[in-house]
């Protein structure tokens, strides 16, 4: 399945060749986030192997964070 993911990414900014992302989008970031913050070694290296998903799986998180960061910004308390 990892071989897969990797080969129908390819180049592409999503999945599914798309110019933005779709829900196909968000349920492999789940699971490939998942799977490189776990302690399951074998699995983990699988995904890794794959510098493609990788990288995806970090400019994914990347912009999620910042949207979080936009979209409830953290009020200081005097």
């Amino acid at each position: 399945a990892i071989a897969s993911l990797s080969e129908r990414l390819g180049t592409d900014k999503w999945f599914l060749g798309s110019s933005s992302p779709t829900a196909l989008d968000a349920l492999v970031f789940a699971y490939l986030h998942s799977i490189l913050h776990s302690k399951e070694h074998t699995l983990r290296f699988e995904v890794t192997r794959r510098v493609n998903l990788v990288a995806w799986e970090r400019r994914i998180q990347s912009q999620v964070r910042g949207g979080f960061r936009t979209a409830h910004p953290v009020q200081q308390s005097s």
